[in-house]
């Protein structure tokens, strides 16, 4: 039988380096992105985080910020 349990913090997202950059960089997009529920973090961080190379992922967080 599979048993699955509640991730221990749900509410936890993992911001992927660049898009922490760019989010210290500007602190309006840093208020903005605070505003945003678990879930529409988590997503975009996985925007961020699916591109294959260096260059893409930065490109994407300085759009996002």
């Amino acid at each position: 039988m599979l048993a699955f349990k509640p991730h221990p913090r749900p509410d936890e997202v993992a911001v992927p380096g660049e898009l922490l950059l760019a989010l210290a960089q500007d602190p309006a997009a840093q208020a903005r992105w605070d505003t945003f529920p678990p879930g529409r973090q988590r997503s975009l961080a996985s925007y961020v985080t699916s591109a294959k190379t260096e260059p893409t992922r930065i490109k994407r967080a300085v759009a996002l910020a």
